[in-house]
């Protein structure tokens, strides 16, 4: 297969996906989202293989190396401006407590599996356990993701109902001063 080939076809493949995708959230079936992600991205690294051009050089892998280091940078430092007014203002809604959380959280997170990997690169691990790696890093990455959603997850809040703010757990926040709606 030709590199020019090679993305029409990843090309028709997104618009393929982006689809999927569409459909998947309108009728919320998020199994099928999941499962077109995954097909999609493993029909891609199967076609890649078949390419018999030089799909990336060393100066595309360095671009988007300092691509990537700019992108977290810009994120992390962004996360974390926006996290603290959310958090500063949770006294008006129970949601902006979350939302500071969960930008806080993520930013650490993408630190953190920003510097693993930067560790296993820098080591020069051998091909054969690179996966490996890779694999255990990512369901790593995946329980902390779980255990902070159990336990940030807004379970000691204030929730709206029928026009009323009705406990939920033993929210540290006293009830919201905004209308309820």
């Amino acid at each position: 297969m030709t590199l020019q080939k090679f993305q029409v076809v990843k090309a028709l493949i997104a618009a393929v996906l982006a689809a999927l995708m569409a459909m998947a959230v309108i009728r919320q079936n998020y199994i099928l989202a999941v499962a077109a992600v995954v097909i999609a991205v493993l029909l891609i690294m199967v076609l890649r293989r078949q390419v018999k051009e030089v799909v990336a050089d060393e100066r595309d892998l360095e671009a988007s190396g300092k691509a990537a280091r700019m992108a977290i940078s810009i994120f992390s430092v962004l996360a974390c401006l926006l996290a603290f007014p959310f958090l500063i203002f949770r006294t008006y809604s129970p949601d902006y407590e979350l939302v500071g959380s969960t930008l806080a959280y993520s930013a650490c997170a993408l630190l953190i599996l920003y510097s693993l990997m930067y560790k296993y690169y820098e080591s020069g691990v051998p091909k054969g356990s690179r996966a490996v790696y890779i694999i255990s890093v990512a369901i790593l990455v995946f329980v902390l993701f779980i255990i902070g959603a159990r336990f940030l997850s807004g379970e000691d809040t204030w929730i709206c109902q029928n026009g009323q703010w009705v406990k939920h757990g033993v929210p540290e926040a006293p009830m919201p001063t905004t209308p309820c709606k």
